[in-house]
């Protein structure tokens, strides 16, 4: 009995922990959808995904940004969509601890270069408790925004670590 009670327990704390950890999987997988809703682009639209950026200093980004980014491209990838793979391009702006960063300068000569039909970018803004992320679809044509989506991270342990903070709990 004592080892049933000892497993039911095992069980129920990993799957506390599992859904913790997915939050932020869930929270970006849902923001693609409610961007995708927002906007008319073809089941085989060939999009970019630029790495999630500092609003603070647009040419810096996070492993949260990166990590967002990649979480982004997953769920536009399960939506049939085209998703450029930047990090094998040469011709693109990579900076190393950064990733694939998209100013807005440079957007419409990397679309070209890629033959686009969209692009995503984004921001993240660190603030006590959360990070307010903003992400965009842009036109790379006409550089204008199709269709933009706000949404709010609440700060765990796995977000402090992926913005380089400590748990000042520990």
């Amino acid at each position: 009995m004592i080892n049933r009670i000892y497993i039911v327990t095992i069980i129920f704390i990993t799957a506390i922990i599992v859904s913790g950890c997915s939050n932020m999987i869930y929270t970006n997988h849902q923001a693609v959808k409610n961007l995708l809703v927002k906007t008319k682009l073809d089941k085989d639209s060939k999009v970019v995904i630029a790495t999630i950026v500092n609003i603070n200093n647009l040419e810096s980004s996070s492993a949260l940004g990166r990590t967002i980014s990649e979480q982004l491209t997953t769920k536009f990838v399960d939506a049939d969509m085209q998703v450029v793979e930047m990090k094998l391009r040469k011709s693109i702006y990579v900076k190393r601890t950064t990733g694939e960063l998209i100013l807005s300068r440079k957007i419409s000569k990397l679309a070209k270069a890629v033959n686009a039909d969209a692009i995503v970018a984004g921001t993240y803004s660190n603030a006590k408790d959360s990070v307010y992320i903003n992400l965009r679809i842009i036109d790379p044509e006409t550089q204008r925004i199709l269709s933009t989506v706000d949404y709010v991270l609440n700060k765990d342990k796995d977000i402090k670590k992926l913005l380089g903070e400590k748990d000042s709990r520990w």
